[in-house]
């Protein structure tokens, strides 16, 4: 998606395990700058960090996507499904640059960030 600033980042899922919390930073209205300024930020930060697919912002992320057994890339509903975890996809292809997120996406995107903690790495 690209925002109206011309970013196509609009939102950023956060799972801190250790709390259990879930941060949603909403980056869909940063300028180019600020957008820089918060994937610094992050990049910096001393945590692991995983993401799902590939992810040119982060490059010291874990990539978790994986492939299945006809050799293409697994989506992030098909991997959950593997652990035992169902994710909603009726939320997909919402607009996460709108000016207010539904209570619906908002949970979508926090499951999004928590199943993450979920899919093995190997």
């Amino acid at each position: 998606m690209i925002t109206p600033n011309g970013n196509k980042l609009a939102l950023i899922q956060i799972f801190d395990i250790l709390p259990g919390v879930v941060l949603l930073w909403r980056v869909h209205d940063a300028t180019s700058r600020e957008l820089e300024l918060v994937l610094q930020a992050i990049n910096w930060f001393p945590r692991r960090l995983v993401v799902f697919g590939k992810e040119d912002n982060f490059p010291k992320s874990e990539n978790v996507q994986r492939k299945g057994i006809d050799g293409k890339l697994l989506s992030l509903r098909a991997s959950a499904e593997r652990v035992g975890w169902y994710i909603s996809k009726k939320e997909t292809m919402s607009d996460c640059g709108s000016d207010y997120l539904r209570p619906a996406q908002i949970d979508y995107a926090a499951m999004n960030a928590v199943i993450l903690h979920f899919l093995p790495r190997f």
